[in-house]
């Protein structure tokens, strides 16, 4: 039975707040922001436009988005920058909705760690949306949605149907309580939830504790090799660009694949070395590789795929594989469908960290537990993407 949509259009929501990163694509997207998207979202969305809020600093979006839930009431919460930055924002949309919540019925859902995967609670009350202005935007490639930055008809388009033509759908989310990194790989800053600190009297909107981290993801979370090629690229000032794909590389020759046990709804599924693994939300990674190709944002259940100890000599064509989601029969990767939590470790024979990311921003290392948050989000797409299809045909 297709879901009822017939009140869910984005033009119900009145108080529309943007947060916007105008460092990415190596800075471009302030220029961009300024001068073709702004105009844009004051034309189709009027007096509906409450505030644009721009990231100060790697993370920032978090806070954007709690404040602009919190001080100005925002019920749209519109994401304008790459797959990092919808991450940050999420994850103060969530906790700006902990914030307002005052029956605590939102954090027990959140705080959800059992394989129930039950979806009877409802979902967030503040609507979300990603504009795409970033780098990667693997979550657009997961919705089917074709996204030209240099194109002004595509931005007219797009915004049109945030404001008004697309329609909202209950998507999923990632949940994922990690480790926190106190060594110094990663920045101190990243283990902060980065909510104002005028509001951290109230504990029912932190997650964290000082060695346990809690985070959301709309797209995909990963550790292994991607996590050192992601910060190899954020400790550099080479453009991302081009830097990721000399990284991809390079770490081919000098990575050493750890060992790692991974439980799949209780049930180990792998236990040795192992190069990667993607938990999926969405089925996009790495610029568009479909690393978990029947994962869906609705489906209320995560796909999970397991690369084995790649020699550099395998790599070209599994990856070419990957690129197209053909690598089910590989003998080196393993998929793994609906699966509702993922527990995982580093085995002791691995000395160093294993370190892992969400949406391409590298936040803890294992151990690590996922869990799926079925219909959490009012996410708003186009009526043509394939997740919209996805939903109407749940």
């Amino acid at each position: 039975m297709s879901p009822n949509l017939s009140e869910n259009s984005p033009s119900n929501y009145k108080r529309v707040g943007v947060v916007y990163n105008p460092s990415s694509r190596g800075g471009q997207a302030q220029t961009l922001f300024k001068a073709v998207v702004l105009p844009l979202l004051e034309r189709f969305f009027g007096d509906r436009l409450v505030k644009c809020m721009p990231t100060q600093c790697r993370d920032d979006g978090t806070r954007c988005a709690f404040q602009l839930i919190v001080e100005d009431h925002c019920d749209y919460i519109i994401s304008a920058g790459g797959d990092g930055s919808t991450f940050n924002v999420l994850n103060g949309l969530v906790r700006g909705c902990l914030y307002l919540d005052q029956d605590n019925k939102t954090r027990q859902s959140l705080m959800m760690t059992t394989n129930s995967g039950s979806s009877s609670h409802s979902p967030l009350p503040v609507a979300f949306a990603v504009l795409p202005i970033g780098s990667g935007n693997d979550l657009h490639k997961t919705l089917g949605v074709d996204v030209n930055v240099s194109d002004l008809k595509f931005f007219e388009k797009y915004i049109h149907m945030l404001a008004e033509g697309g329609e909202v759908i209950h998507a999923d989310i990632g949940r994922v309580e990690y480790t926190k990194d106190h060594t110094g790989v990663i920045e101190e800053t990243v283990n902060d939830e980065h909510i104002p600190t005028q509001y951290r009297e109230n504990k029912a909107c932190q997650l964290d504790s000082h060695d346990k981290g809690v985070r959301f993801y709309m797209n995909e979370s990963s550790f292994g090799i991607s996590t050192s090629i992601l910060n190899a690229v954020n400790n550099s000032s080479i453009s991302k660009e081009i830097n990721y794909n000399i990284q991809t590389f390079w770490k081919q020759l000098t990575y050493v694949n750890p060992s790692v046990k991974v439980e799949v709804d209780g049930k180990v599924v792998k236990d040795g070395i192992s190069q990667l693994v993607c938990v999926g939300n969405g089925k996009c990674f790495g610029g568009g590789m479909r690393i978990n190709p029947n994962a869906s944002i609705t489906s209320e259940a995560f796909d999970v795929c397991v690369l084995h100890n790649l020699r550099l000599w395998n790599v070209p064509y599994i990856f070419y594989q990957i690129q197209y989601g053909t690598h089910g029969n590989n003998p080196l990767a393993s998929l793994y469908e609906r699966v509702k939590t993922i527990k995982a470790s580093k085995n002791p024979e691995t000395i160093d960290d294993v370190y892992l990311e969400c949406d391409g921003e590298v936040v803890g290392k294992l151990p690590a537990t996922y869990t799926i948050m079925p219909s959490c989000v009012k996410f708003v797409v186009p009526k043509n993407s394939i997740e919209h299809s996805n939903f109407m045909n749940k």
